[in-house]
C-alpha cells in the first residue's frame, strides 16, 4: 500500500538541474513520446443543458504485460462531484490524439473509441488531497490494445523502473491543456499536445506542500495555463543535438501553483510497483482458486 513517505523516511532526490539544450522538434516529441499518450474525454451536459467535453491527460504503461491508462486520481473525483451538482453524464471516449503509426512513421488520424470508465476496473485508485497522493490506473483490455494497434505503445517496465540510473539533461511534462481544446464535431474533441520543460526546485509553495513524497519542479516555458495537463507524464531525457538518446517516465503531474509556476508530481515507480504487486497477488489467488476447483472435481 502507498505510504506518505519512503519506508526509510528519506525523500527521493530531485533530478539534477537541467541545462540549456537544443529544443526538441515537434516531430521528435511526437515520434518518441506522444506514442505513449492517450486522451480521455468525459462528455456531459452542464447545468444550462449545454453539451461540453472535459479532456483528461494520461499515458499508457505496461505492468506485468497488462496495459493501464494512468492519470491523476483527482480528476475522477472532480467528475463525480460535478455529477452530484447536476451535470449530466453523456459518455466516455478514449483518443490517441497525436499518435504516430510505428510501422509507417506517419501521423495517425485522430481516433476516438467509447470506453465504459464507470464499469472498467480502476486498479490502484488513490486520491488523498490532504496527503498529496494522486494516482489512478484504468485497465485497458485486449480490445483496446487491438483497437489502437501500432499507434499506441505502452511504456514498458524498463521505462518506469530505475529512473535514477539515467543522468538526464532535459525534463519534460506532456499533456493536453484545456486551453488548447479544439472542437471537430459534436461527438469528437481534440487538443494540441503540449510539452513544457521543467527544472527542479527546492522552493515549495504552501499550496502544494504535502506529507507525501512528491516531485516539485518549476516551469521553464512561458505557459499561461496548464489546466487539463493533470495526469500527464513527466519525462527525463538524455539528448544530443536535438535528438532523444534515452528517456524515462518518472512522475504524474498532479497540481500546480500558478503564481510561482511550480508543479507537483507523484512519483510513478512507487505507484507502478504497488500495481505490480496487486497483479501478482491477483494471479496467485486465481491460480489457487483453479487448483482448488480441480481438486474438488477430482473427488466427485
Amino acid at each position: 500500500m502507498l505510504q506518505p513517505n519512503n519506508p526509510s523516511g528519506e525523500h527521493k532526490e530531485q533530478h539534477p538541474e537541467t541545462h540549456d539544450y537544443i529544443p526538441l522538434s515537434e516531430q521528435t516529441i511526437i515520434s518518441t513520446l506522444a506514442r505513449h499518450m492517450l486522451l480521455l474525454q468525459w462528455r456531459y451536459f452542464d447545468l444550462t443543458g449545454q453539451f461540453d467535453i472535459m479532456t483528461i491527460s494520461g499515458f499508457v504503461i505496461s505492468v506485468h504485460e497488462h496495459w493501464f491508462f494512468v492519470t491523476a486520481g483527482h480528476v475522477f473525483d472532480e467528475i463525480e462531484q460535478a455529477k452530484k451538482q447536476g451535470y449530466k453524464h453523456h459518455g466516455w471516449e478514449i483518443v490517441d490524439n497525436l499518435a504516430q503509426d510505428t510501422e509507417t512513421g506517419k501521423k495517425a488520424i485522430l481516433q476516438a473509441c467509447p470506453i465504459d470508465i464507470d464499469n472498467t476496473p480502476k486498479l490502484c485508485y488513490f486520491n488523498d488531497p490532504d496527503d498529496g497522493i494522486d494516482y489512478a490506473a484504468v485497465y485497458l483490455s485486449p480490445f483496446y490494445r487491438n483497437y489502437f494497434g501500432q499507434r499506441v505503445v505502452p511504456l514498458e517496465e524498463n521505462r518506469w523502473r530505475h529512473a535514477e540510473e539515467l543522468l538526464p539533461d532535459v525534463a519534460l511534462m506532456l499533456g493536453f491543456p484545456a486551453s488548447a481544446k479544439q472542437q471537430f464535431s459534436l461527438e469528437l474533441t481534440g487538443t494540441m499536445l503540449t510539452s513544457v520543460s521543467l527544472r527542479p526546485t527546492q522552493t515549495i509553495p504552501e499550496s502544494l506542500r504535502k506529507p507525501f513524497n512528491r516531485l516539485y519542479a518549476k516551469l521553464n516555458d512561458d505557459v499561461l495555463n496548464i489546466k487539463g495537463m493533470s495526469g500527464g507524464p513527466i519525462f527525463v531525457l538524455k539528448t544530443n543535438n536535438g535528438e532523444i538518446l534515452d528517456y524515462q517516465v518518472i512522475a504524474i503531474q498532479s497540481g500546480w501553483d500558478k503564481e510561482t509556476r511550480v508543479i507537483a508530481g507523484c512519483w510513478l515507480d512507487l505507484f507502478a510497483n504497488d500495481l505490480y504487486d496487486r497483479i501478482i497477488q491477483s494471479e496467485q489467488e486465481w491460480e489457487t482458486q483453479k487448483k482448488n476447483e480441480i481438486a474438488l472435481d477430482s473427488t466427485v
